[in-house]
């Protein structure tokens, strides 16, 4: 039997599979531990519209690069990976050059988190394990 628990879900939500092929207590252990990590990280998600194709480098917006957020109305200041872009372009001076960033915790790709996490308490992860 492997196990992995989440310490920031507070209710009592266990998840059983069954694995029927032979494999040991190490192998099962880290596949919950996978599992786990990926359901946490596709739950801290955002959008992000920005007014040019680049970063601050002159490099383009590219999937799987990590991306520092911060928004205050998010309450949310971490490394976000960008999970997918969308560049679009027109005349209008309003709406201009538009590029939205699809970005997703690091650890729903099998990622580390991004070592700085300043974000509030209901984007807590406890990733040791727990008991």
């Amino acid at each position: 039997v492997g196990k992995a628990v989440n310490d920031t879900i507070r209710r009592f939500r266990p998840l059983h599979e069954h694995h029927d092929r032979q494999t040991s207590k190490a192998k099962l252990t880290k596949r919950a531990e996978r599992r786990r990590d990926k359901e946490q990280g596709e739950g801290a998600r955002a959008q992000v519209t920005l007014k040019a194709f680049r970063d601050d480098i002159g490099m383009l917006w590219t999937p799987g690069k990590k991306v520092f957020v911060i928004s205050p109305s998010m309450d949310l200041r971490q490394y976000m990976l960008i999970e997918s872009v969308n560049y679009s372009q027109n005349g209008e001076p309003s709406t201009g050059t538009r590029c939205v960033l699809s970005l997703v915790d690091p650890r729903a790709h099998g990622g580390k988190g991004g070592g700085v996490n300043k974000s509030g308490p209901e984007w807590a992860f406890d990733a040791s394990g727990g008991q």
